[in-house]
C-alpha cells in the first residue's frame, strides 16, 4: 500500500474520518513553476510526493491547527510503521490563509 492509502487507513481505523483532500500529487515542471511555495526540486515533479488540505479531522465542527497536527501525527504514526517511507512532513501554518489548511509529505521510498 503507498503511503496516502496507509495515512488514509489510519485516519479512518483510529479516528473515523476522512476530511481532507488531495490537492497536489505529481505536477509538470511549467505548473510547479507557478506556485509560489514550490522548489525546484520538488518531489511532485517525480510523482513522490502529496499535499493534503485539511479540514475537521477531528469531529469537533471546527477546523483548526488541531486537525493539522492530526495529520502530521498520524503521518508519523505511518512512517513509524513503514520506516521505508519516511519522508520530508511539514505544514505551511504560517503561510497565506488558504495553503495554512495544508499539509506536505513525500512518499518516496528509500
Amino acid at each position: 500500500m503507498q503511503k496516502k492509502q496507509l495515512i488514509a487507513k489510519m485516519l479512518q481505523d483510529k479516528y473515523h474520518t476522512s476530511a481532507y483532500l488531495i490537492i497536489s500529487e505529481k505536477r509538470p515542471h511549467w505548473y510547479n513553476d507557478l506556485l509560489p511555495n514550490a522548489v525546484d526540486d520538488s518531489y511532485h515533479l517525480k510523482g513522490m510526493a502529496v499535499d493534503f488540505w485539511v479540514m475537521d479531522l477531528n469531529g469537533d465542527n471546527s477546523w483548526d491547527v488541531q486537525d493539522i497536527n492530526l495529520m502530521v501525527k498520524t503521518i508519523k504514526e505511518v512512517e513509524e510503521e513503514h520506516p521505508e517511507l519516511a519522508g520530508g512532513t511539514y505544514t505551511y501554518l504560517n503561510k497565506s490563509r488558504l495553503t495554512s489548511r495544508m499539509v506536505h509529505t513525500d512518499v518516496r521510498i528509500h
